[in-house]
């Protein structure tokens, strides 16, 4: 009898194993069949020497996607060939240059940069092939490639190359190839750009100016203010922003001065300005107020912004000056944030303010009087209010006079609560005016106010700015 109830336990404890160790079989028997499957798939095969040579010489895309795969699928013994892509006429490549389009050339760039420091162990005489293929009038990405490749290697056997593209009428390519000289350390750079000052062509004096203001070196200022006084206004330019950009050039930034004083082209002048603005040239400044009057309106515009860059409060005489004769309408309201941003103002916001056609200039003035409370303005501020034709510059008039603690003004804003013809949105403004000063003046007539409105809806608003006012 014991020996049933033992053997029961045992059939027990097998019979509740049973699931889990059919569920583990259940799982096991699909993986294994799934595994099986996939050995029977085939993958894809990597192309090989043959074929990615035929897909080479099939052009096209083809070419393209296999120009990549010799970078990807480590298929280097194929660099020779596609480095053949940019020498086609070469006797050890006997290509047809006109098989390759430009497109191919940049694929075989690409790939050059990818292979990275690897390009020296598996295509020893690269430079070679991108030394014959650099020249002018090159596809502009394709030759910033060429050039980082020289710049990545600092490989100097390329700067005869590189000098090929001094002349490029692209900048970036000029200045790029450049870069990469100067990368290598190389004393070939400095005279390349002096020869190319002493062109007789002016578009060269002017890439060599433009060279001189990227790469400084105290052997070029000779030449530099040589070029200054160029006849090519345009090699004037770049050679006064070579001039900013030397070592030191505060010290000799007279001949900017010079220049500026006797220059005719008004670009020039304007280029002035903005150096100064630029390199923070104080001792220019002089300068500076003498550009807020030039004859030439971008001059002017670029003292202007000369003067805020600068923070030149003494260049505001010079503004409320030129604002008063001024005849460009955008530069008039320049004058007018110039003189607020120097917190400085003059005669020449009463000047607009008096009688400029345009009515939003007269308002910025009427604005500007009294956030810089310019008392000489007080006057013409009473008489705007009361008397100009447009409604936005009488109200801007109207609270502008708010700034000043002046019996004159309690006066004028207290005649409008009581104008024959009224007008509430500028009476309203006027008590708010009246209300913002807090003088115990002020604040007497806007009781008078109340006391002669009393019983209209008037009178109670003009309490409430009053009660508002007291607190």
């Amino acid at each position: 009898m014991s020996l049933n109830k033992a053997n029961q336990k045992k059939i027990g404890r097998l019979g509740s194993a049973l699931p889990a160790r059919a569920g583990l079989v259940s799982f096991l028997i699909p993986l294994s069949l799934m595994l099986l499957l996939a050995s029977w798939i085939p993958l894809p095969a990597t192309p090989g020497i043959a074929a990615l040579q035929a897909d080479l010489d099939a052009g096209g895309e083809r070419r393209l996607r296999a120009i990549w795969y010799v970078y990807q699928n480590k298929q280097h013994a194929l660099l020779p060939h596609i480095a053949c892509y940019l020498t086609p006429r070469l006797k050890k490549c006997a290509l047809d240059p006109d098989d390759i389009s430009i497109a191919d050339q940049r694929a075989v760039l690409h790939t050059m940069q990818s292979y990275k420091d690897d390009l020296e162990r598996y295509l020893p005489d690269w430079y070679n092939a991108v030394d014959q293929w650099i020249k002018v009038g090159r596809d502009e990405k394709s030759l910033l490639m060429a050039i980082e490749l020289a710049h990545f290697f600092r490989e100097d056997r390329m700067v005869h190359a590189l000098l090929r593209l001094q002349t490029d009428p692209r900048s970036i390519v000029r200045l790029q190839s450049f870069a990469a000289i100067d990368a290598m350390q190389n004393d070939r750079l400095i005279p390349a750009i002096l020869k190319l000052s002493n062109e007789d062509r002016a578009i060269y004096r002017l890439y060599a100016a433009e060279a001189m203001a990227h790469f400084p070196d105290k052997r070029l200022l000779d030449t530099i203010r040589r070029l200054i006084g160029d006849s090519s206004k345009s090699v004037r330019i770049y050679a006064l922003l070579a001039l900013a950009r030397q070592q030191n050039a505060g010290s000799q930034n007279h001949q900017a001065a010079q220049q500026f004083t006797q220059e005719n082209n008004p670009e020039v002048r304007r280029r002035v300005m903005e150096i100064i603005r630029m390199e923070r040239w104080g001792n220019l400044i002089h300068l500076v107020h003498r550009g807020i009057g030039d004859s030439n309106a971008s001059v002017r515009l670029a003292a202007l912004q000369s003067a805020q860059a600068m923070n030149n409060r003494a260049a505001a005489l010079f503004v409320s000056r030129q604002l008063e004769v001024e005849n460009d309408p955008e530069l008039k309201l320049t004058q007018i944030n110039t003189l607020l941003f120097l917190q400085n103002g003059g005669r020449g916001l009463i000047r607009v303010l008096q009688g400029d056609a345009d009515a939003s200039l007269r308002a910025r003035a009427a604005f500007a009087l009294g956030v810089l409370k310019e008392h000489q303005g007080i006057g013409q501020l009473i008489s705007s209010m009361h008397s100009d034709q447009n409604e936005a510059v009488r109200l801007e008039a109207a609270w502008a006079l708010s700034y000043f603690q002046n019996s004159a003004v309690n006066r004028g804003l207290a005649a409008m609560l009581g104008a024959a013809e009224p007008n509430y949105n500028l009476q309203i403004t006027a008590a708010l005016a009246l209300g913002q000063i807090q003088s115990r003046e002020s604040l007497d007539l806007l009781h008078a106010a109340v006391q002669d409105n009393r019983g209209t809806h008037f009178a109670l608003q003009l309490q409430n700015i009053l009660n508002k006012s007291r607190k």
